[in-house]
């Protein structure tokens, strides 16, 4: 239970963090889609022409006022009702430079037709001053005049602005005269705000402009920034739109347009995949940590198992060798052979009993990194001869016959008592396991430098899905303690580690028919 709780948990945490990282690494983005700003630069270019006209007309106007301003006198009511009649005009100004003519100073109040009030400090009355700042314009300040205007290299007319933003026309007229036409910029762009959109195709022109560009919205600002006209939807311009200038001297004004954008779901590509291998982790260390609580409990167990084994493999033969002596004993004047049969299955007792308590020990040496092992030259069949004597007689109670296919006398590199118990296991697994077979066969072969040998049975066989699992340690054909079959599980798992520290090995061959055992060690080099 303990082993499915940690994989869920592992799993939840895992799932966690990968949903986690997906929130995180993950965000909406606008990305602006292009358009086509042709058709805002041609309607850019219109509105600039149309400018330009209204330019020219109106200061025509203005050049016709300041000539009207020569020939009055300067009580004439005739230039201030032409002033009235100009747009933004808020002062007329005539200064006499000598002492032929009177200067005249119109100050134009119109507010019938929302016009703003004449204010006074912004179109104060200029004053000539002999003063000059050396920057070639005509004002050091609102109330002075640089005399340099009347210079031939100034010119006969231009634009001035004071510190408030108001423009000044000045004209050379005559001589001695200059004239300054004072005008509110703000009143002609307003004007003109209305003009471009009463008086224009700009509606038509923007709806057009909006379909062939395939913008989400096109405007024309005004120089305060006030919308004249707008086409498209109500979107706000940003970094994706285009602007194009049209320009005099009163502001500028904006045909702008701006794209349509499109919404995109963008992850952090590296966080994600890092968040998500960590999710990966936490399964795959979780699956580790339940599969190894689940070996330790599985060695747990088969460590008490094989105490319980153990235990009974201890007692049995000793068991057996006190039942045997004490018959002996009894028998020894009555039936000195039965006597005898009764000592020599003391002798298989002891015997089985030593092969029970070398393997514990060689475990226990092997589990504790004591090597034992003395490596010299020896016939492997020498060893083997001496280890079937041994289980002569038990063999022949359990009717098994032995078959021997020998070889030529060989050496091999290897320890005798090692090898010794090597072969000892393979014959304890033959009485125990293949009996029913009632034969063993020893086959002796020699390959390039190996002497090898087989342990062939008839009997049961080994399962396929068994096959590497009879060497590990502890594990038998059954483990419980009552199959009908003593041992402790550790026979293999020894025999094939001592074969493999005599840089041998000990094999289970394929087989259709019983189990095949096969013992390979080094020959000795001459």
């Amino acid at each position: 239970m303990r082993y499915w709780a940690i994989i869920g948990v592992g799993a939840l945490l895992a799932l966690s963090v990968s949903l986690i990282s997906t929130v995180l690494t993950g965000r909406t983005e606008v990305r602006p889609v292009p358009f086509e700003v042709g058709p805002l630069e041609k309607t850019g270019g219109a509105v600039q022409r149309e400018l330009d006209r209204l330019y020219t007309r109106y200061d025509d106007r203005l050049a016709s006022l300041s000539s009207l301003m020569v020939t009055e006198r300067p009580t004439s009511l005739a230039v201030e009702s032409a002033a009235s009649r100009i747009a933004g005009v808020r002062t007329a100004t005539r200064i006499a430079l000598s002492g032929g003519e009177e200067d005249l100073h119109l100050e134009i109040r119109r507010t019938g037709d929302g016009e703003l009030p004449f204010d006074p400090e912004r179109f104060p009355r200029p004053v000539l001053t002999e003063d000059s700042s050396g920057s070639g314009l005509p004002f050091e300040t609102v109330r002075k005049i640089d005399a340099t205007l009347m210079e031939e290299k100034v010119g006969t007319s231009g634009w001035i602005r004071n510190g408030d933003g108001t423009l000044y026309r000045w004209t050379k007229q005559r001589p001695h005269s200059l004239i300054l036409i004072g005008v509110d910029p703000l009143s002609i762009t307003q004007l003109t705000d209305e003009w471009l959109s009463e008086n224009s195709d700009t509606s038509s022109d923007l709806a057009s402009v909006l379909e062939s560009s395939g913008a989400a919205s096109v405007r024309l600002v005004g120089p305060e920034g006030s919308v004249i006209e707008q086409a498209g939807l109500d979107v706000p311009f940003g970094a994706n739109s285009a602007r194009f200038p049209a320009s005099i001297r009163f502001g500028t004004w904006l045909v702008e347009g701006v794209g349509r954008s499109t919404t995109v779901r963008v992850r952090n590509w590296p966080w994600f995949f890092a968040g998500q291998g960590i999710a990966v982790a936490l399964l795959v260390a979780s699956l580790f940590a339940a599969t190894a609580l689940r070996h330790a409990n599985r060695l747990a167990r088969q460590r008490v198992s094989f105490v319980n084994r153990a235990s009974h493999e201890l007692r049995s033969p000793i068991t057996n060798m006190m039942l045997n002596v004490d018959l002996a004993r009894e028998m020894i004047d009555e039936d000195p052979g039965g006597a005898e049969r009764r000592l020599a299955r003391v002798s298989d007792e002891a015997g089985r009993l030593s092969r029970l308590v070398d393997n514990l020990l060689t475990f226990s040496r092997s589990e504790n990194g004591v090597d034992r092992i003395r490596v010299e030259k020896i016939d492997p069949s020498q060893v083997l001869d001496e280890v079937l004597g041994q289980f002569e007689m038990s063999l022949r109670d359990r009717k098994i016959e032995v078959s021997w296919e020998k070889t030529e006398p060989v050496q091999v590199s290897a320890d005798p008592d090692s090898l010794a118990q090597v072969f000892g296991n393979l014959l304890s697994n033959v009485e125990k396991y293949a009996a029913s077979g009632e034969r063993l066969f020893l086959v002796e072969s020699v390959e390039e430098e190996y002497w090898r040998i087989e342990f062939r049975d008839v009997g049961p066989g080994i399962p396929e899905r068994r096959r590497e699992q009879i060497f590990e340690p502890f594990l038998r054909g059954d483990d419980a303690i009552d199959e009908g079959v003593s041992g402790t599980g550790l026979g293999l798992t020894i025999a094939r580690d001592l074969c493999r520290r005599m840089e041998g090995e000990l094999q289970l061959m394929p087989s259709t028919n019983g189990a095949i055992f096969r013992v390979q060690l080094p020959l000795t080099k001459p």
